[in-house]
């Protein structure tokens, strides 16, 4: 028998949150029938010489609780002698043990026991579940906060949720948005799809693994290739890439690497125009004789997929003749370099015929030089565009290198003009609603960007400010910072108070009835609950 003061709470406890009806309940119970299992503590050590000996709770912290409401000063108890490891472990799995316990919860607690060294197989066997099921939960742990808390609400099936949570936070954080926020059209809204309808979805945000490019060593044993987790989702039965940004990181770093490999032998690299950033990454490792090519603006000639050396021969002289120029193009990098011949549209029959006349009394050798020439100057002054575009490519980097170790954001002095219109600016990126979008789309082209934010109307300027205030105050900080709750709530006041009022009352009237309830309960164990008998009443016993 341990006195109850002596017994301290556990920093160990995973579980933070009680629910005090059950507190009352379980008070109720032992009041009645008494405790039928001890508590479980362990030695808290002291340097104090003399020091009354004190207790860290391990299991029980239900029966503590439920012994001091009734007025106990002493508890039955087990004295074991525990480390932290152990004590955690067992705090987790009597958690794990109770009937109400949330799939996040689980998810968090098996999670804890996997990092703290345990295998799933022997995680089923302490809770009696099966390792399948194991790994399933600890998945759960994959979902986005949004996501969690749709689950936590009953507003997202776990069934639903176990399939989101095979994708990486990017997709989902896209998924959300897209297609579960509220207001969603109901064609949009995927919550109202089967499960089977939702797989069929998210298949399509996987790469089969099949269309690499590049070594595929490193992908073998990663997290996001379906083939690992094929026991828990054997609807994919092959290779399957669900991290996209990182597959195409992959392949856009092997049309670098290649790139690289046939630089020096001089042959022109054609890349799409909507290859943004393969040509941004081009334009970084110095690639001069770069062509952006559309359909538009050149006919274009695929280089025939052959080992026969003799129809190689052919093609190339049938290509040159026709005006074709041989180039290595980025778009066709696979297991070796590809080709293809070029040769722009815009050439005309009466330049060819002018560029074929020989002017009189002009000997051809001097012709010939001169259109060298004149390809030369092309050439050179090409080069000279790259160059200063590489200049200005460079003065950007340099400057941002400065900005980030400077002491700009220390400065205490009012903005000037610019940097009002340059937050403004920053935060038309941020944001990318209908009324952002209208407003973009009054931009005049003609004038700069930060010309045409001074353009725009107060009106205008208090719309993206309150973009912004809008899209911090329904993020996910709100839920865990209370001054950016208050500011919700004063916004909420301000400009909706009939809804405000009403939402505050729908949860008071809630809390007020939840209240109601356990002090009558506490009223029962106080013995407060008895009404005092009428005449009739004492009558009627008799």
């Amino acid at each position: 028998m341990i006195n109850v003061g002596l017994i301290m709470s556990s920093p160990l406890n995973p579980r933070k949150v009680v629910d005090q009806n059950s507190i009352i309940e379980l008070s109720e119970s032992i009041k009645s029938i008494g405790l039928l299992q001890p508590v479980t503590v362990r030695e808290i050590t002291t340097d104090e010489e003399g020091a009354e000996i004190k207790y860290e709770l391990i299991l029980g912290s239900r029966r503590l609780a439920a012994s001091k409401l009734l007025g106990w000063e002493e508890i039955p108890a087990i004295v074991k002698n525990m480390d932290d490891k152990e004590v955690l472990e067992a705090m987790i799995i009597e958690n794990l043990q109770r009937k109400d316990i949330e799939p996040l919860d689980e998810a968090l607690a098996f999670n804890e026991l996997y990092e703290n060294g345990l295998s799933y197989i022997n995680i089923a066997t302490k809770v009696g579940k099966t390792p399948e099921f194991v790994k399933l939960r600890i998945r759960l742990n994959e979902l986005i906060p949004e996501f969690k808390s749709m689950l936590t609400d009953n507003k997202l099936s776990l069934s639903a949720a176990y399939e989101l949570c095979k994708v990486i936070n990017e997709i989902q954080t896209a998924i959300y948005e897209q297609h579960y926020t509220d207001g969603i059209e109901d064609i949009q809204n995927w919550n109202m799809l089967t499960i089977s309808e939702l797989k069929e979805k998210l298949a399509k945000q996987f790469i089969p693994l099949s269309s690499a490019e590049f070594d595929l060593h490193e992908c073998l044993g990663c997290i996001y290739n379906t083939t690992g987790i094929h026991s828990l989702f054997d609807e994919y039965n092959s290779n399957n890439c669900t991290n996209i940004s990182c597959f195409q990181t992959k392949k856009q770093e092997h049309i670098i690497a290649t790139i690289k490999e046939n630089i020096a032998n001089d042959i022109p690299i054609m890349c799409k125009v909507s290859a943004e950033k393969t040509i941004s990454q081009l334009k970084e490792l110095g690639v001069d004789n770069l062509i952006l090519y559309s359909s538009s603006k050149y006919d274009l000639s695929l280089y025939p997929e052959t080992d026969n050396e003799d129809e190689i021969n052919d093609y190339d002289a049938q290509s040159i003749a026709f005006g074709y120029t041989r180039a290595f193009t980025v778009g066709m990098i696979k297991d070796k370099n590809k080709y293809l011949y070029f040769k722009e549209k815009e050439v005309v029959e009466e330049t060819i015929k002018e560029e074929t006349k020989v002017p009189e009394n002009v000997p051809v050798a001097v012709v010939e030089a001169q259109k060298d020439e004149q390809t030369e100057i092309e050439k050179l002054q090409k080069k000279d565009i790259r160059n200063n575009e590489l200049k200005n490519e460079k003065i950007i980097a340099d400057i941002k290198k400065s900005l980030i170790d400077s002491d700009y954001r220390d400065k205490t002095d009012p903005l000037f003009e610019a940097e009002n219109y340059i937050f403004l600016g920053t935060v038309l990126f941020l944001c990318t609603n209908t009324k952002i979008k209208e407003i973009k789309e009054k931009f005049d082209k003609k004038l700069s960007y930060l010309e045409n934010i001074s353009n725009l109307t107060p009106e205008e300027k208090n719309i993206i400010r309150r973009c912004y205030i809008k899209q911090l105050l329904v993020s996910t900080t709100v839920d865990s910072n209370k001054d950016i709750q208050e500011m919700l709530k004063m916004i909420s006041m301000n400009y909706y108070a009939d809804k405000h009022n009403a939402i505050v009352v729908q949860h008071e009237e809630k809390y007020q009835e939840q209240k109601k309830r356990i002090n009558a309960r506490i009223a029962v164990i106080n013995g407060e609950d008895k009404p005092a008998k009428t005449k009739d009443a004492k009558n009627k016993s008799k």
